[in-house]
C-alpha cells in the first residue's frame, strides 16, 4: 500500500496539471452512462459482472475497471500519461444498470403476446367444444348449458 501511495505521488509530480472542465465532462458523461442502462458490456465485460467494481472514464469513453481506486489511477495515469486525478471513477452498484426484464429468457412483450394468443386459442377451443357437446347431448335428449 505504501508503494502504491508513493507511485501515486510520483505520478502526481510527473503530470501536475489537468483541466477541471475535462474531468467534469467525464464525470457527467459517466453519470449519464451509468443511469442510462444502455450498455450490455463495458470494455468487453457484461455489466452484471461489474457490480461492486469501479469503472473509469477518460475523454468520454470507458477507460478501465477494477477493484481498487488507487491501482486504477496508477494504471490509467501511466497508460494515458495524465495526472492520476484526471480520471472520473464510479463504483458500479447492482441497480446502476437496469436489466431488461425477462421471463424464461423472453422479453415481457413476447410473453404478453404469447399469453394473448393462448387466451384467444383457448376461447376458440372451448367454444368449439361447447358446440360439439351440445350436438352430442341433443342426440340423447340432454343439453349442456
Amino acid at each position: 500500500m505504501d508503494t502504491l501511495k508513493a507511485e501515486l505521488g510520483r505520478l502526481c509530480d510527473r503530470y501536475p496539471t489537468f483541466s477541471e472542465k475535462d474531468l467534469e465532462k467525464d464525470e457527467n458523461w459517466l453519470a449519464v452512462q451509468m443511469k442510462s442502462g444502455n450498455h450490455k458490456k463495458i470494455l468487453g465485460v457484461a455489466v452484471e459482472q461489474l457490480a461492486g467494481k469501479i469503472v473509469a472514464a477518460y475523454e468520454q469513453e470507458f477507460a478501465a475497471f477494477g477493484d481498487d481506486e488507487a491501482e486504477l489511477r496508477v494504471e490509467l495515469s501511466k497508460k494515458y500519461q495524465e495526472h492520476p486525478g484526471r480520471f472520473a471513477l464510479r463504483r458500479v452498484r447492482v441497480a446502476t444498470f437496469p436489466k431488461q426484464v425477462t421471463i424464461l429468457g423472453c422479453s415481457v412483450f413476447t410473453v404478453v403476446i404469447l399469453l394473448v394468443l393462448v387466451f384467444v386459442l383457448g376461447i376458440a377451443v372451448v367454444s368449439t367444444m361447447g358446440t360439439k357437446s351440445n350436438a352430442v347431448f341433443s342426440k340423447i335428449g340432454t343439453s349442456v348449458k
